[in-house]
């Protein structure tokens, strides 16, 4: 697997030049473009705030997609389908955002929850930020954000365990060396009230349909196994390769972060016998992360 990825990220022209010996150079495109200005909120989309003390701030970063010589705003509208209010259930230090000349970036829109309000996590409210164009033109990809706010999370509190489901773009592998890449948890299902199972996808980035099992009936164990089960893929002459989780190996989920930690074997064996051919990873680390 390591040799693959080595290969799968070697530079096109490197590639070109490996296959083509009579090759001296690549062409390249030597036009240069420039983004229209915009601003937006550097790729976020959605988060979640949990308000866990009196003092714990939630910083919306926005940004544009040019420099320029003089300073710009972006104003920034805030609503709640909820009803949350300002002044009531948060406070907001600004919604009119100044770029420094020669900057794209700021970080001083600061939110803060009361925490008289939601410390019972007896109310959770939904805040969405649109940035509105007055100023700096709204981008048109990620020019609005929403966020759930809400009191401290426990992992062994699990509502509705489908908050799991759905695409985890930030997918690292070997310590955080390998990635990211998008993976996915897909078919979840409540079995008992304190376990459950689903399907990952893209796990190790190959593997898809793999069932995962979900335990929290421990508060101080919240775990996540995946029994050794054949994956969908074969090896060389049509091995199959099967994976489990590392025996003794700590692997977690939280329902409050939306992020999992792996530790997993991926294993060859032949298929007549089905005797252990060799391991291709072994006590491997995987995390995701939305």
């Amino acid at each position: 697997m390591k040799m693959r990825r080595l290969i799968n990220i070697l530079p096109v022209c490197a590639i070109a030049v490996l296959l083509l010996a009579g090759a001296s150079s690549c062409k390249k495109d030597d036009k240069v473009y420039t983004p229209p200005e915009q601003a937006n909120f550097i790729n976020n989309t959605s988060g979640t705030y949990f308000v866990t003390g009196p003092t714990i701030d939630y910083v919306i970063p926005v940004a544009v997609t040019t420099v320029a010589d003089h300073e710009r705003t972006i104003t920034i509208a805030v609503s709640s389908p909820t009803g949350a209010v300002e002044g009531t259930q948060y406070t907001l230090t600004k919604k009119s955002i100044k770029i420094p000349a020669g900057k794209v970036f700021d970080s001083s829109m600061v939110l803060q929850g009361k925490f008289d309000v939601y410390k019972d996590d007896a109310r959770r409210d939904t805040l969405i930020f649109t940035i509105t164009g007055e100023g700096v033109p709204a981008s048109s990809y990620n020019n609005q954000f929403v966020l759930l706010m809400r009191g401290p999370c426990q992992d062994y509190e699990v509502e509705d365990l489908n908050i799991m489901s759905g695409d985890y773009a930030r997918t690292y592998e070997d310590g955080g060396s390998y990635g990211p890449y998008s993976s996915s948890i897909t078919n979840v299902q409540t079995l008992t009230a304190t376990t459950g199972t689903a399907k990952i996808n893209k796990l190790y980035e190959s593997y898809s349909g793999v069932t995962i099992n979900f335990d929290w009936s421990n508060p101080d164990d919240v775990k996540v196994t995946i029994p050794y089960q054949q994956t969908d893929k074969l090896y060389a002459a049509g091995q199959p390769i099967w994976v489990r989780s590392t025996p003794g190996s700590t692997n977690t989920f939280s329902v409050c972060t939306q992020t999992l930690t792996l530790h997993i074997d991926i294993i060859v064996r032949i298929a007549a016998t089905g005797a252990v051919l060799g391991a291709l990873a072994q006590d491997y680390d995987i995390t995701m992360a939305r």
